[in-house]
C-alpha cells in the first residue's frame, strides 16, 4: 500500500507573487457559489490601522478579528501594502500583515507501507507513469485553486502566491490518490 507525502516544505517569503485574479464558482462547495467580491489583491490579513482590529478578506466575505462581519465596503489599493477600505463612507487604512505574496517549496516522495519501519523512498510516477499534479487548496480561498507539476527530475514543486500562516491541502491530481489529502 502506497502512501503519499510531501516532505520539505519550507515556507519563504517571495517578493512581488501575488494570485491571478478568479471569479466564477465551484460546485463543490456550494460556500464559495457566492459572487467573488475582492480580487486577489485583496486576499489575506489586514490590520485597521486606527483600531488595530484584523480583518482576514476571502473572494466573498471579511472576517474582524476572526468573526464573521456583514461589511459593506469598497476596496482600494494605495500601495503594495496598504488598502483604504470605505465603509459607511468614512475611508480607514488597512495595512497588510499577512497577503497572498509567499510560497513554499516541497518535494514528493512516496513511501511503501509494506516496506515495514524502514522508510524508503519509492517512484513517484503513479500507474500512468508519470508523475501526478498537486493541487494546492485554502480552505479560507477555496475560489484560489493552485495546481503545480512535479519536476521530472527532483520531485520538487514550487507553489507561489499563498497566504503565509494559512493551512493548504496538498492534493494529488490523479484518480489513484483520489482518497489522499495533506
Amino acid at each position: 500500500m502506497k502512501k503519499f507525502f510531501l516532505i520539505g516544505c519550507a515556507v519563504t517569503a517571495l517578493s512581488m507573487i501575488g494570485c491571478p485574479n478568479i471569479s466564477g464558482s465551484n460546485p463543490e462547495n456550494p460556500d464559495n457559489n457566492k459572487q467573488i467580491r475582492y480580487t486577489a489583491e485583496f486576499r489575506g490579513e489586514w490590520i485597521r490601522i486606527d483600531t488595530g482590529d484584523r480583518w482576514y478578506i476571502s473572494g466573498n466575505s471579511i472576517r474582524v478579528n476572526g468573526a464573521a462581519s456583514n461589511l459593506n465596503v469598497t476596496l482600494e489599493k494605495t500601495s503594495d501594502n496598504v488598502v483604504t477600505a470605505t465603509l459607511a463612507g468614512k475611508p480607514v487604512t488597512l495595512f497588510a500583515a499577512r497577503t497572498a505574496n509567499a510560497g513554499f517549496n516541497a518535494q514528493i516522495v512516496f513511501l511503501d507501507g509494506d516496506a515495514g519501519r524502514s522508510i524508503t523512498r519509492r517512484s513517484s510516477q503513479g500507474t500512468t507513469g508519470q508523475k501526478p499534479p498537486i493541487k494546492i487548496t485554502n480552505p479560507n480561498q477555496p475560489d484560489i485553486p493552485i495546481t503545480v507539476e512535479p519536476d521530472p527530475e527532483t520531485d520538487e514543486i514550487i507553489v507561489k502566491g499563498v497566504i503565509p500562516g494559512d493551512s493548504v491541502e496538498l492534493i494529488p491530481d490523479d484518480p489513484e490518490w483520489k482518497d489522499i489529502k495533506l
